[in-house]
């Protein structure tokens, strides 16, 4: 279990070295500082987006890789923008997206804007604190915050089998294009489905391996990592900041 959630991400900076347990909470508290601003506000979203991304460049996280990660939130984006400024319960004032083009409800938009922001926020705070701590960090301090068992045991096992695939993946693929095929035509398409069958088989096979590895290790149940370090001042005060912030712009920002 010493497997980092993404190699790409992890770099030194001043998120780093604090304690797992408080960037769980500070993060939460910012988040969910986000998810109660009412619908109608829009200019608490960009201070909250602002905050975020502050965040975002004082960990150090690489850019390119953050911004490829967002790339997740875009399809959402788009089924929010083809269906809540249309909908019929926003009413109210209409306004133009642009000069002739098509009116749309205000209140729509506002809602759009307020969700799509939201979404962001959360994602931005996802990707930080996956790429300033490792999972054997996340898991145990979900673990020391009375997360239940099986919800931190779930998350284990999702990141440990997902890995397992993605090595028996990779391989398949190296030796699929060692034989020289490129995948041009359609009829080409039942080699994807050979391949797909044989992942699932591998993949079973090699996780009972993993399982029967772990058990002669001596795994009853429960996580066995790095234990934390005590927590210091420094930790307890960016708790106290985070959640100072998402209370400011929570009620100052209207």
């Amino acid at each position: 279990m010493h497997i980092a959630f993404d190699p790409r991400l992890r770099v030194a900076g001043p998120l780093q070295a604090l304690d797992a347990r408080c960037k769980v909470l500070a993060f939460f508290a910012l988040v969910a500082c986000a998810a109660s601003v009412p619908a109608p506000s829009w200019r608490a979203p960009v201070a909250f987006l602002g905050a975020a991304t502050l965040l975002l460049l004082v960990s150090r996280i690489p850019l390119g890789a953050a911004l490829r990660r967002l790339l997740f939130l875009v399809p959402v984006v788009l089924a929010l923008a083809a269906v809540v400024p249309f909908a019929k319960a926003a009413g109210g004032e209409k306004v133009a997206l642009w000069t002739g083009g098509p009116m749309v409800p205000r209140q729509g938009l506002l809602v759009l804007w307020n969700v799509s922001s939201k979404a962001l926020v959360g994602l931005l705070c996802a990707i930080i604190l996956a790429g300033t701590t490792g999972v054997p960090r996340l898991l145990e301090a979900f673990e020391r915050l009375c997360v239940p068992r099986v919800l931190v045991l779930t998350m284990s096992f999702i990141h440990r089998y997902a890995i397992t695939m993605q090595e028996e993946l990779a391989r398949m693929k190296r030796a699929r294009d060692a034989r020289g095929w490129r995948g041009r035509w359609i009829w080409q398409a039942g080699t994807l489905g050979s391949m797909a069958g044989t992942l699932f088989l591998r993949s079973y096979e090699r996780g009972e391996r993993v399982w029967q590895a772990m058990l002669a290790r001596g795994y009853r149940g429960k996580l066995i990592g790095p234990s934390s370090a005590p927590l210091r001042l420094l930790d307890v005060m960016f708790v106290v900041w985070m959640l100072a912030a998402g209370l400011a712009i929570r009620f100052l920002v209207r």
